[in-house]
């Protein structure tokens, strides 16, 4: 997902930025808010504290006292008003960030970034992220959580607290709700970094509630009577106000109050009857009306009674209605600078939806939420026009809503709006219609979940046959054919496919349409016809004159794809340096991440190290705001760069993060792709044993231009176990279907490879002729990587060819790039080999020595911590005294060094 500073939560028309404002505006003042400097002193006291925690039952003036103590201090501040819509962590975090965006706009960047990836990442991830960067701010900042108490969701939960273990110094959060948080109140109070005012703190005294009532009933109250309501309501300061609405204008206010037996809910219920019975039939059923909403302004007010519409005298029109409620504080809250927006005061409005549901049918009730939506509608706020809609359970109306807007949410590539639509309605209503099917189908592409999308297009191909279809929705159905055609390698269905969707796409559907030169490129090249895609996107580019946007970037990302998969790192490289500047005018996280990865990919071809470290750094830092699949391909290009340039240690380390990132993915295929990766990067290190497991052979169409290839890293395996002969067969099968579809990225490797199980098979004539064609392919764009991955045996036929063809300049490249190889990025057995079996220097100890078995059956840190009972943090420390008293730099190395000392068995 996308944002702008002025739109970063999930909304995306012009009336819901508008409606999100009143969302970080605090409540107004009521015009008889009765000033109480005791609490105020203590909050001054408390300012200091990470926490304040202000709980009470409704009606106790929790948020007005805040309010008016933020008002009255020259401090920073932000605030939040919660609902129930906000239990989601992607939404939460969203508000929270713009709220605190309202004092510092430039603040929280990273975190942003995570909650707008196309996957949410780790909740951990996202609680370290956002306390990482409170603790950055250049000021003490007031974050108010208003109602805290609707909070219920758990991973919102989870993260407040884990914000709270450290608390950010500059951050100071105050909690308002009826029930405590989940936090963990009992340290922060232990700490003394918790103040707290509670319903005893919050209650007007005897003189206070006295006062209040006299002043507000103008002294026609009598002073007795007045001490006794005092007493009866105990300080409740929302039973007050209810009281001196209910009673004035009574001969003698307060007296029947002071009879009435039972409860005090049987009490408020005598007191809102009373307020209601006070006011006009037109007002009193427009109190009601309002009361199905959050928020109001006075054209939805005017929609639900359908003034104008219906003509009736005892219709009151909604600017006529919101001025009698602030003329007469009737529990109204005032949400925007404008007096645009209003809320009911919580106590009050539940006791409004009480009495509307008492007063007033199912069907009536109904009525005014159909009413709300087709009006939120009309304001393109599609959220709120969907859940009235489907309050009114009228879900074949939200979902029509949902379709009349799907394209243009998608258009502005806010498609994480599309998925809490849609997650409103019952499955078996979406999966009767073409159109929210196709919604899934845009979520289970941007999130690469390839069987839903299978299952999808199952159902939409039922669909289409059994009743209507439109031509834009067989142009989407299409375009993702041809998407899954591609993963499976199927050339000529992919060609028809793609030519369907380009020719019935609107031109009003511009994610679509952009997406789908993606497509139109790739099935050119895997058809072998790259020319006519190149031509065809540079001369589509030339026909637009600005050359920047959607559809620009998904042409040029479609040219340094076909480019890179031909082979041609230069080409693809000024076309990834053209990329990574579109993304400063569109989808910047999306176009800077494939930038930044292609980019890497050209470095790391052409053995440039530094330059591809950079590139790939910058990605595994960002790994949860990219493409969950570059992520991954990023860690495995840096975990090997890392090795090329002699940094044993932290190439380790990176490959064990990547474990770590596949096992949070719950993907199992991500899962075997870091086993690969683990187990070529050990076959680099000389470890021909004890690498498991294997990774199982496969196919090479989801190779695509990925750098790490289950099946190709198979082979390498293969052949460092069984020899020459039984690989050369496995690697000819994969050849066969890497030239089907034209793949020379991984041609190249595989043709390399062969050359040297030739070699190593003692068949000098069929490896060197193997080299000249590969070398062939590579020598264009200086390919370098796949070379001097194979090791001494490819720098000894290098070698030999070079006797024999001494034109071949390139060889002189090859044979270079491997002499400036570091010492230790050379295979490490002979190395490992020469250390004589001393004793150690400094012994370990009987818990290191645990660490260190554990360590050798290639467990993760975390499953390490799990089996010793211990954390993280102690695992690792083990292991930075493991590596200091075995003179080594990462884990591969201390197993293999311990093997070789005794500490543990070969």
């Amino acid at each position: 997902m996308k944002t702008n500073s002025e739109n970063r939560p999930l909304e995306s028309e012009p009336q819901s930025i508008y409606l999100l404002r009143t969302k970080l505006n605090r409540p107004t003042l009521p015009s008889d808010y009765v000033q109480r400097a005791v609490l105020k002193e203590r909050l001054d006291a408390a300012s200091h504290h990470p926490v304040i925690l202000v709980s009470a039952p409704a009606g106790y003036g929790k948020s007005t006292l805040v309010s008016y103590w933020l008002a009255s201090i020259e401090k920073a501040s932000a605030w939040l008003s919660l609902d129930e819509d906000d239990n989601d962590l992607q939404r939460f975090l969203s508000y929270l960030v713009a709220a605190i965006h309202t004092v510092a706009p430039d603040a929280l960047s990273e975190t942003q970034s995570l909650i707008d990836a196309s996957t949410l990442p780790p909740l951990v991830v996202l609680a370290t992220s956002l306390t990482n960067e409170l603790d950055r701010l250049d000021q003490n900042l007031i974050v108010v959580l208003d109602d805290i108490h609707l909070i219920r969701n758990m991973e919102v939960q989870e993260v407040l607290k884990r914000v709270l273990q450290h608390p950010p110094k500059a951050l100071h959060l105050v909690l308002v709700g009826r029930r405590d948080p989940m936090i963990p109140i009992t340290t922060l109070r232990a700490e003394g970094t918790l103040t707290e005012l509670r319903m005893n703190d919050l209650r007007f005294t005897i003189d206070e509630s006295t006062a209040f009532l006299q002043t507000a009933m103008a002294d026609k109250i009598n002073p007795s009577t007045a001490d006794a309501i005092a007493n009866k309501a105990e300080g409740w300061v929302a039973g007050l106000r209810l009281v001196v609405l209910a009673e004035s204008g009574q001969k003698d206010p307060g007296r029947k109050l002071l009879s009435l037996k039972g409860t005090t809910h049987h009490v408020v219920d005598y007191l809102i009857r009373e307020v209601l019975n006070h006011q006009p039939a037109s007002m009193r059923d427009a109190l009601l009306r309002a009361a199905i909403l959050d928020r109001f302004c006075a054209p939805l007010c005017d929609a639900l009674c359908e003034v104008g519409v219906t003509p009736s005298h005892s219709e009151i029109d909604g600017q006529t209605f919101i001025k009698k409620l602030q003329n007469d504080n009737l529990f109204v809250l005032s949400m925007d600078i404008d007096n645009h927006w209003f809320s009911y005061h919580h106590m009050f409005r539940d006791l409004l939806r009480r009495l509307l549901d008492e007063w007033h049918s199912p069907e009536e009730i109904r009525t005014l939420h159909l009413r709300a939506s087709r009006w939120f509608e009309s304001q393109k706020m599609t959220y709120e026009a969907v859940k009235h809609a489907i309050a009114a359970e009228e879900f074949d109306l939200a979902a029509d809503i949902i379709e009349t807007h799907r394209v243009e949410i998608l258009n502005a590539d806010r498609w994480p709006i599309l998925i809490q639509l849609l997650s409103q309605l019952p499955e078996e209503v979406v999966w009767q219609r073409p159109e929210l099917l196709l919604g899934e189908c845009w979520l289970a592409y941007y999130r690469f979940r390839i069987p839903e999308l299978s299952r999808f297009i199952d159902r939409l191909d039922v669909l289409l046959v059994a009743g209507d279809s439109r031509p834009a929705w067989e142009g989407e159905l299409s375009m993702f054919k041809a998407y899954l055609c591609y993963w499976q390698g199927q050339t000529g269905d992919m060609l028809t496919h793609i030519a369907t969707a380009q020719l019935n796409l609107p031109a009003t559907h511009d994610l679509m349409r952009a997406d789908s030169e993606i497509y139109f490129g790739l099935a050119h090249h895997m058809a072998g016809q790259k020319d006519v895609a190149i031509n065809a996107l540079n001369q589509r580019i030339r026909q637009q004159p600005e050359r920047k946007g959607l559809l620009v970037s998904r042409q040029v990302i479609t040219l340094t794809f076909v480019h890179l998969l031909s082979g041609n790192l230069k080409e693809a490289a000024l076309y990834s340096l053209q990329l990574g500047e579109l993304a400063r005018t569109v989808s910047p996280v999306y176009i800077t991440s494939w930038s930044q990865y292609l980019s890497g990919c050209c470095h790391f071809q052409s053995g440039d190290w530094q330059a591809a470290e950079h590139c790939f750094r910058w990605l595994v830092e960002n790994k949860y705001i990219a493409h969950m699949a570059v992520a991954m391909s990023s860690m495995i290009g840096l975990s090997l760069t890392l090795h090329f340039m002699g940094r044993p240690g932290e190439s380790d380390q990176i490959a064990q993060d990547l474990l770590d990132f596949a096992v949070e993915t719950k993907d199992p295929d991500n899962l075997v792709l870091a086993q690969s990766a683990q187990a070529r990067i050990g076959l680099l290190r000389g470890e021909t044993e004890n690498i498991s497991p294997k990774p199982e052979l496969a196919t090479m169409n989801t190779a695509f231009i990925f750098l790490e290839a289950a099946p190709i890293t198979q082979c390498r395996l293969h052949l460092a176990e069984k020899g020459g002969t039984q690989t050369i067969t496995i690697i000819e099968r994969l050849q066969r279907e890497t030239e089907v579809i034209h793949n020379t990225y991984h041609l190249i490797d595989l043709m390399a490879l062969k050359a040297i199980a030739f070699y190593r098979d003692n068949r000098l004539d069929d490896a060197e002729k193997c080299m000249e064609q590969v070398l062939e392919l590579a020598a264009p764009s200086g390919w370098v990587r796949p070379f001097v991955e194979l090791g001494s045996s490819m720098a000894e036929l290098l070698t030999h060819m070079k006797q024999h063809y001494p034109a071949l300049d390139y060889i002189d490249t090859l044979l270079t790039a491997f002499r400036d190889l570091p010492l230790n990025a050379q295979t490490q057995v002979q190395q490992a080999k020469s250390i004589p079996d001393q004793a150690l220097i400094d012994p370990l100890t009987n818990r290191e020595l645990d660490v260190l078995e554990l360590l050798s059956e290639r467990l993760r840190d975390k499953e390490i911590a799990d089996k010793l009972c211990v954390s993280i943090a102690t695992v690792k420390t083990h292991l930075r005294n493991i590596y200091e008293k075995l003179a080594v730099d990462g884990r591969r190395q201390a197993v293999q060094r311990a093997r070789q000392s005794g500490l543990l068995l070969k």
